[in-house]
């Protein structure tokens, strides 16, 4: 994408913004096209969805889900039932791999973190399905 872009010469830049009125606006006082504060903040927040999209696409899926798991250990208990979605979705060689992922990423296995910071049904639940 960055390879197109900066083949684009300045009269090629200049017609795009033109023709993209909905996103730029004519500056009256020094003749320019500008960008409209909304869309900067949009096309910030969709680069950095983009970029996580990538980041997540390309890891091992073990990597991902251990990463995935610390995140939710480390967030909102409400976010604790992701735990038990990837004890439920994951074949038992995959969440031994996550497992071990898990170990390695972060010194410390994940069973211990969920029985220190998760409580009540979902602790047993996780801890039932790491038993498996």
């Amino acid at each position: 994408m960055m390879e197109i872009l900066v083949k684009w010469r300045p009269k090629d830049l200049t017609t795009f913004r033109n023709e993209s009125s909905s996103i730029f606006l004519k500056d009256k006082y020094f003749l320019f096209e500008r960008w409209q504060d909304y869309h900067i903040a949009f096309l910030v927040k969709e680069f950095l969805r983009f970029q996580d999209v990538v980041v997540q696409w390309t890891m091992h899926p073990w990597e991902r889900d251990a990463r995935m798991a610390r995140k939710a250990l480390d967030g909102h208990p409400q976010a604790y039932g992701l735990l038990i979605e990837l004890a439920c979705i994951k074949s038992s060689d995959g969440l031994l791999g996550a497992r071990k992922a898990y170990q390695s990423l972060y010194g410390e296995s994940i069973e211990e973190d969920v029985a220190s910071r998760v409580e009540g049904i979902k602790r047993q639940c996780w801890l039932g399905y790491c038993e498996r």
